[in-house]
């Protein structure tokens, strides 16, 4: 009798990671990088037109700087002029668990490459659930260039050269944990 309780606990752990992978999985499929092309597209182009901060309190989804990806992913995108010049700031994650570290070391390489930026030049912070918020200055200069540069959407066929490019990089990758403090 106690080995069929064993039995259940080890299969119903196994389903559930095994659905976890899954979830993993249709991210890296191609077409999912391509909308996530195209998702931060459009937050960036929707920054451009809002440089205000998130509302304090209000929900992202409202904004139209938010964008959800059908593989599960999210993605909250701002540009504030501060200093002289304009502070980019990017954060994504996944819509229920924890994304895994290597998807989102990935995804801020492939984001960092998408938006033309030198991911070294970014600050990379990563949370409890592993939400990444990213960060990089540009001066006004920067900022024009960057506005009259057309991001890139790779086609499907080309994606997995791309995350290959990617993977390559990531050793090279710099990033803080900053646990989230509890309300």
């Amino acid at each position: 009798m106690i080995w069929w309780i064993i039995i259940g606990i080890v299969a119903l752990l196994l389903i559930r990671w095994l659905l976890k992978f899954r979830r993993l999985l249709r991210c890296y499929v191609p077409k999912h990088f391509t909308e996530f092309a195209i998702s931060l597209a459009a937050a960036v182009s929707a920054a451009r037109k809002d440089m205000q901060p998130p509302e304090e309190g209000g929900l992202m989804e409202d904004d139209d700087r938010f964008f959800r990806t059908t593989a599960g992913m999210w993605l909250f995108y701002t540009i504030q002029q501060q200093n002289g010049g304009f502070l980019h700031s990017f954060i994504f994650g996944m819509n229920r668990g924890r994304m895994w570290l290597s998807l989102g070391e990935d995804f801020t390489i492939y984001s960092a490459k998408l938006l033309g930026i030198n991911f070294k030049r970014m600050k990379i912070h990563y949370t409890t659930g592993n939400v990444f918020h990213n960060t990089f200055f540009l001066t006004h200069s920067q900022q024009r260039r960057f506005d009259q540069r057309m991001m890139p959407i790779y086609t499907t066929r080309k994606t997995p050269e791309i995350l290959k490019e990617c993977q390559q990089l990531t050793p090279e990758l710099k990033y803080k944990y900053v646990p989230m403090k509890r309300i």
